[in-house]
């Protein structure tokens, strides 16, 4: 187990194209159980990397479905 004193915050990067259902949710699942059974606090945060495009104009065929609401959603990370 990590000491506090030696404990440092560490990335890991899933990244892939945009096929779904190519394994990037189970690698990345995979993954953080291994490192939370060597004693890792784990979190694991997906994010959408669109830098000057607007998804809801892509084909849903090359990025899946876009839902736009009118009332604004909150998310909070679940501790």
């Amino acid at each position: 187990m990590i000491e506090e004193k030696e404990a440092k915050c560490k990335f890991v990067f899933i990244t892939g194209g945009v096929m779904s259902g190519i394994g990037k949710g189970v690698v990345t699942s995979s993954i953080g159980k291994i490192l939370q059974f060597r004693g890792f606090n784990v979190s694991v945060v997906k994010i959408d990397p669109y830098l000057n495009v607007d998804p809801g104009t892509l084909n849903p065929i090359e990025h899946g479905e876009c839902f736009i609401t009118e009332k604004v959603w909150d998310f909070r990370p679940v501790p």
